[in-house]
């Protein structure tokens, strides 16, 4: 994920924030943004020079919320110590 992306999303949270009076709280999953704030973020996301797939964002967005996204996290730590070792060797 590019850093731009979640700078542009603290900035439609801030400006949604503004023009509804509400503050932030400090719980982001409890924060939810306007429909104009994720229309602008959509369409951030239309961009093909970004690394981000929303296709497949929307794929895991909905596994997730219907609880059928497994994560296996032995293949994710391995997969972690292995890019930390290749980093290592680089240098």
């Amino acid at each position: 994920m590019k850093i731009e992306n979640l700078t542009l999303l603290q900035q439609v949270q801030k400006t949604a924030q503004e023009q509804n009076g509400t503050r932030k709280t400090s719980d982001p999953a409890s924060a939810q943004a306007p429909a104009s704030a994720v229309a602008r973020l959509s369409e951030a996301a239309r961009d093909d020079s970004q690394d981000i797939d929303p296709a497949r964002v929307e794929t895991l967005r909905q596994a997730i919320s219907e609880g059928r996204l497994e994560i296996n996290s032995d293949r994710i730590a391995e997969s972690l110590i292995e890019n930390v070792y290749t980093m290592l060797n680089k240098g």
